[in-house]
């Protein structure tokens, strides 16, 4: 046990066909490091446009490891839309994201240490859209209260689980998205993913273990998106960017030591609790647009990432004997 930082990774997807590419965008031959006209970064790792999905999950799959051996893992992918977030959690049916690849990672373990243990693998979907939690596996209109006990820690009360694969198929499908001019099929909500993974030994001990994988909506000005010219659209990516504002003062106060943290400011920050300062091994990914036109956005989600780096966790293994 002890303190370990966030690690930080950013990611720039490929520019679009005809856009102006900013030539000030500059990566080192470290993979940890990039420049901009505005400022100049050092991460755990920084993924070029031509870095792969595979390379992508190569810098997340520490945090796999982590679970499997017991401890809580976090991968949260934070930057503006259409910057190649969503592409990273769940790529497609021929180029899987980090989800897809978890799911197998840890399946492909499971196959390894059966002969020593038992093992069940639940997960669970929600969405957070204007302070309201949904469950996008059994999904309604009912807004789930986010509640806290001694034994649970904090929990989102009625919330289903089912088996691996109906989550990941199902839980997609109900998200809300709404088009954008930066993206024709925007996410406007956060839909966090936790994969709950029980090891029972023949000793009788019981480890239990969660990956937690949030894609979070656009970190992005609402009038960039051009949103704001439809009532309902418009209030929908304000209040996307109010959700994600505490998430971003939270940050900046872990990082200056500061005593008192509000995560009850927000369902988002009270949910990932843990991930922001508790107990997990948790991973920042943020995505980029290497394009001129969205040089001010990239220079934002990079000033966010340098902050969230110097932000503390304390991971324990979450045994129970």
């Amino acid at each position: 046990m002890g303190e370990t930082s966030i690690s930080v990774v950013a990611r720039f997807r490929p520019a679009r066909p005809g856009a102006s590419v900013d030539g000030d965008v500059r990566f080192g031959d470290d993979g940890l490091s990039v420049e901009t006209a505005a400022s100049s970064h050092t991460f755990d790792g920084v993924l070029p446009p031509h870095a792969s999905q595979e390379e992508t999950y190569a810098q997340v799959s520490p945090i796999v490891e982590a679970v499997l051996q017991g401890y809580n893992g976090t991968v949260l992918a934070y930057g503006q839309t259409g910057s190649g977030k969503t592409h990273s959690v769940t790529g497609t049916a021929r180029d899987p994201g980090i989800l897809q690849r978890a799911v197998r990672h840890i399946f492909e373990w499971i196959r390894s240490d059966a002969g020593a243990a038992t093992h069940r693998l639940t997960c669970s979907y929600l969405e957070i859209y204007k302070e309201n939690v949904r469950d996008l596996l059994e999904p309604s209109d009912a807004s789930l209260s986010v509640r806290e006990s001694g034994k649970r820690g904090v929990f989102v009360d009625g919330l289903s689980q089912a088996q691996v694969l109906r989550c990941l198929e199902t839980g997609g499908s109900s998200r809300r998205v709404g088009a954008t001019q930066m993206n024709a099929q925007s996410s406007r909500s956060h839909a966090l993913l936790t994969l709950t993974l029980e090891r029972k030994g023949a000793d009788g001990s019981v480890r239990v273990s969660r990956l937690n994988v949030a894609d979070l909506a656009g970190s992005e000005k609402v009038s960039r998106t051009g949103a704001a010219g439809e009532p309902s659209r418009g209030e929908g990516r304000g209040a996307a960017g109010r959700e994600l504002a505490p998430l971003v003062r939270n940050h900046s106060e872990l990082a200056g030591e500061k005593a008192h943290v509000p995560y009850r400011n927000s369902k988002l920050t009270r949910i990932l609790q843990e991930s922001l300062g508790g107990n997990s091994k948790t991973l920042l990914l943020v995505a980029c647009s290497p394009e001129e036109s969205d040089a001010s956005e990239t220079h934002s989600t990079l000033l966010f990432a340098s902050r969230a780096k110097t932000i503390q966790t304390v991971a324990v293994v979450n045994t129970i004997l």
